[in-house]
């Protein structure tokens, strides 16, 4: 499964007591984010910005308050809401079931191609080839490509054959 979105990679040396005001990650990349806020809060961020020296700007109040905020939140999963993580697993299993069966369909479909060429160029060495290695692949997937793998070996061992008579 891919990374839980659930989870931070939060950096080793966080402490709760530390100032998180960068406005850059350590790639130097960022994202803007806005928010409207109520006037009293708007004077509680101008009074703490200057009566903290750690903070340049009330901006540097607000990213230290958001980094804690959301650690905090983020490092308790009982937090989470069980549906939409749920949801999340749910739908990352189909996305990648779709994934596997597009993969096998394209196999099938290379191996399709493939014969057919050489058929038309009634290359035998080739068709031996192509019956040996995709001989090889059936072990390794599931019946339904399995199946529609074995009917192309067979296309293909029948026409190694006619050519060899």
């Amino acid at each position: 499964m891919p990374a839980d979105p659930f989870k931070l990679d939060y950096d080793k040396g966080y402490s709760p007591s530390n100032f998180y005001t960068r406005s850059t990650n350590k790639h130097d990349h960022a994202k803007e984010v806005r928010a409207l806020i109520p006037p009293d809060l708007h004077a509680m961020l101008f009074k703490l910005q200057a009566d903290e020296p750690a903070y340049r700007t009330v901006a540097d109040i607000v990213k230290d308050a958001l980094y804690h905020r959301v650690r905090y939140l983020l490092a308790d999963e009982r937090e989470i809401d069980p549906e939409l993580r749920a949801h999340w697993e749910m739908q990352t299993r189909a996305d990648m079931n779709r994934e596997l069966r597009e993969r096998r369909r394209a196999i099938v479909e290379t191996a399709s191609v493939e014969l057919g060429d050489l058929i038309d160029d009634a290359d035998d060495a080739g068709l031996k080839d192509f019956i040996d290695e995709y001989g090889d692949q059936i072990k390794y997937l599931d019946t339904r490509t399995g199946i529609a793998l074995r009917k192309l070996i067979d296309q293909a061992v029948v026409n190694l054959t006619r050519m060899q008579s």
